[in-house]
């Protein structure tokens, strides 16, 4: 019984350091992944960054190891992810609360995917009217 649990709490551990690893990588390295980045409520500006711009059902953020369960499928959520250097920050934001402009460029004109070239996003809170 001993032997069983111990190989049981071995293959346990295994499995959630090789889904944690996955994580981390889909945060912080992988361009499309989008697992545990945080949804932004608030207005954000980023200036001369390599921005990454996809959606909830881009078919690249879909793939296996980089969905986000919490916001794949959902054609309104977009996820941004940001870099200096090497490691990507990144935060997921729903569009029907936001307008944004990636370069000057609208939404509907911004290609999924990640460009070499440094961009500015500027995202502000869309104005309800009544």
């Amino acid at each position: 019984m001993y032997k069983f649990l111990r190989r049981a709490l071995i293959v346990f551990s295994l499995l959630a350091a090789c889904l944690t690893g996955a994580g981390m990588y889909s945060r912080y390295f992988d361009e499309a992944g989008g697992m545990f980045c945080p949804v932004l409520h608030e207005a954000v500006q980023l200036r001369n960054m390599k921005i990454c711009h996809w959606n909830g059902v881009s078919m690249e953020e879909l793939q296996l190891l980089r969905t986000d369960v919490r916001n794949s499928g959902d054609p309104h959520k977009v996820l941004i992810k940001y870099t200096g250097g090497t490691v990507y920050q990144c935060f997921w934001f729903d569009e029907r609360e936001f307008d944004y402009s990636i370069d000057d460029l609208e939404p509907s004109s911004t290609r999924d995917g990640c460009p070499s070239n440094q961009r500015d996003l500027i995202m502000i809170r869309k104005i309800k009217h009544d």
